[in-house]
């Protein structure tokens, strides 16, 4: 096949990839079906593993296909399918529009790839799935476009909003946008400048050096059936091959390619002047291995930039910078007491929910209220950025199970309308010294107005007035009651998240008694 052909077959699956699955992401709108997201997602790498490590099962093996597809072409998904990558590629044509781009170079393969891999891999064996999350390539990118790019696309649309006004000939939308917090969004920027800088200055090095997936599949890539190789009788070493090699694997001095490094990007067949670039079948007797070389101050300055990286994500929330705008005259003064986090409907548990979890936010992205928002340490360090239930950016709907179903790893199990609707996800408390029924002796009861299973309900007070009180038996944790509360900073009531799902009470119907002899009809 000839070269430019594979490489539009490349580009076009990649095309196709990172189009879709970033549309996942950004899809403020929610135009996408909850049905197509696992469709879409099914063939990332880690996502799949997690799953398959709690689910083993065909649906959950998309790992496997990946593995058997490395071992026919090499890591093709690297440069067609994972949208990271994909990204990176991006990059590195950008840079042109910046700056004249200096041609690549052959780089020696560094053991410290090996030691992220290692980290990943006791991540997983471990449960603590924070690490591997935090280097996983699908979840890196789904983090960056959920919580940079998403919130960019609705500014857009709402300055476009302004300027046309809704009169004129095409009407747009203003969306808020829910629970924007300062030190989530810490980490998938400075993973961003790190992507820019590594890619514009050495091509694939993230995907060579820091990414597990990338090394996994590299140990399996050099058994491949299928392998890019210089032939030595034509080649001439000029070098344009190696200038093109976007993954530094290309040692022109000794003709010989590190099939660990290459992403088969076909990139470095079409330079070659005398065609001594090929693709075919290569005995595996013919691989020599890498040549291992310390790793110079350079690459050590790399891996303190990612280790600060993590600890200024997380050192970013105690600086964070809360919203004091307040509905009274008068600030609430009893904090929220809450014993833990809530973790969305389906997970089952907190501890079962991250041991799952990637932390790729897709399902932030799906979530129609946007009450799921990145976590910080509201599980524990084992939890951090995984989604959690922000009842002060909004509220869960009853009947929504949208999550579930956009969940790649089924840490967010696929529920029914029917049972999501008994699943107890924490409990309300009240705090009477907070509510503006006790503190202004007014009237509200917006809690009440908003709870679903009226869990919340108004009974004699004072003068006239009605306080909440709550059946904590029948509620289902929603966080309806927490959002609609007018109190600030402190909400005068809350919900405390269940360290293990629990079934609510099914609520007693109310029946009404009608006069029907002095009943008045509407017609």
């Amino acid at each position: 096949m000839h070269s430019s052909a594979l490489r539009y077959i490349r580009y076009i699956i990649a095309a196709f990839s990172f189009l879709t699955i970033g549309f996942l992401f950004v899809d403020y709108r929610n135009l996408t079906p909850p049905e197509l997201y696992k469709a879409f997602t099914c063939l990332q790498f880690g996502p799949s593993l997690v799953q398959f490590i709690h689910y083993a099962g065909i649906l959950s093996a998309g790992f496997i296909f990946i593995l058997i597809l490395t071992l026919l072409v090499g890591r093709f998904y690297c440069s067609a399918l994972c949208p990271l990558g994909i990204l990176q590629d991006i990059m590195i044509r950008s840079e042109k529009w910046f700056r004249k781009r200096k041609a690549l170079r052959f780089r020696k393969a560094t053991w410290w790839r090996y030691v992220f891999l290692g980290l990943a891999a006791v991540s997983l064996l471990t449960g603590f799935l924070a690490v591997f999350n935090l280097l996983d390539p699908y979840s890196n990118f789904g983090r960056m476009f959920s919580s940079l790019a998403k919130p960019l696309i609705i500014l857009a649309n709402n300055l476009a909003a302004k300027l046309l006004g809704e009169s004129g000939p095409v009407v747009i939308n203003q969306y808020p946008i829910r629970g924007f917090d300062v030190p989530t969004i810490v980490y998938p920027l400075l993973i961003l400048v790190l992507l820019v800088y590594l890619t514009w200055k050495h091509g694939r090095l993230f995907c060579n050096l820091i990414c597990p997936v990338g090394t996994l599949l590299g140990l399996f890539s050099r058994f491949s059936i299928f392998k890019i190789s210089l032939d030595k009788t034509i080649c001439n070493q000029c070098g344009k091959c190696s200038a093109k090699c976007k993954a530094n694997c290309i040692d022109i001095k000794t003709q010989e390619i590190d099939y660990s490094r290459c992403v088969m990007c076909f990139d470095c067949i079409g330079p070659c002047p005398d065609d001594g670039v090929k693709l075919g079948r290569i005995p595996i007797t013919t691989y020599k291995a890498d040549n291992q070389s310390p790793a110079d101050p350079k690459q050590a300055s790399r891996r303190k930039f990612v280790g600060s990286a993590i600890l200024l994500g997380m050192a970013g929330h105690l600086f964070a910078q809360k919203k004091n705008t307040t509905v009274f005259e008068k600030p609430t003064t009893i904090p929220e007491k809450k014993s833990g986090a809530v973790s969305p409907p389906g997970s089952r548990s907190i501890e079962e929910f991250t041991s799952k979890c990637v932390a790729c936010h897709l399902c932030v992205s799906a979530c129609p209220t946007q009450v799921l928002q990145p976590s910080m340490l509201q599980y524990g360090l084992q939890g951090f950025l995984m989604p959690h239930m922000d009842y002060h950016a909004n509220f869960c709907n009853f009947e929504c199970v949208a999550c579930g179903k956009a969940c790649p790893t089924s840490a967010i199990e696929q529920i029914t309308v029917e049972e999501k609707k008994t699943i107890q996800l924490g409990k309300t408390t009240f705090v009477k010294e907070n509510c503006v029924v006790y503190t202004y002796n007014t009237a509200c009861g917006a809690c009440s107005e908003h709870c679903p299973t009226k869990a919340v309900h108004m009974v004699p007070y004072l003068n006239g007035l009605k306080i909440p009180e709550v059946n904590q038996s029948i509620c289902v944790g929603c966080g309806a009651c927490e959002y609609a509360c007018p109190t600030k900073p402190y909400k005068a009531i809350f919900v405390n998240g269940n360290t293990v799902h629990q079934l609510a009470e099914t609520p007693k119907e109310e029946k009404i008694e009608r006069d029907a002899e002095n009943e008045e009809w509407a017609f």
